[in-house]
């Protein structure tokens, strides 16, 4: 499993025994997002996915900063993430097949997971629009099994 480093938003691989805790994002996949080979050789940072990845790290190190959050947590800071669309080569068929049978473990061993809704905001919060957006897309049901927290486009 590849996790990106919520500081140096830089791409580490962990094996079982060794992996750290770990925020995960579910989100929607939209157009222009980052891909696995961008992201490594560090092209596409002006594309929406590439801000969806940076604004997780600084919501991830704000949660950091808050003590109370951070007890929920187990106390100590998480300095990862995982996003699918970056974490994951899908040009890899093998390592494709290996991450849709381990993604179902992968959420529920994620000390959070974060649904983004870009599509809803503070001051227009829809819980209708949140149910439907979350219900159609495979990529946010193992979340509601696992007490996401839902953000809106403004990562709040």
């Amino acid at each position: 499993m590849r996790l990106i480093n919520i500081y140096t938003r830089k791409l580490e691989e962990f094996y079982d025994t060794a992996r750290p805790k770990y925020f995960i994002l579910s989100h929607r996949w939209e157009a222009d997002e980052i891909t696995y080979k961008d992201f490594i050789k560090g092209r596409g940072a002006a594309c929406r996915g590439y801000r969806k990845v940076e604004e997780l790290c600084a919501f991830a190190r704000l949660q950091n900063e808050n003590d109370a959050l951070k007890e929920t947590f187990g106390g100590s800071a998480v300095e990862w993430v995982w996003v699918d669309t970056c974490c994951i080569n899908k040009r890899s068929s093998a390592e494709l097949s290996e991450a849709i049978n381990s993604m179902f473990a992968w959420y529920q061993e994620a000390t959070a997971c974060f649904v983004y809704l870009a599509d809803v905001t503070a001051d227009k919060p829809d819980p209708t629009l949140c149910t439907q957006t979350i219900a159609s897309d495979g990529n946010e049901v193992p979340c509601i099994h696992i007490s996401p927290t839902t953000l809106g486009s403004g990562w709040d």
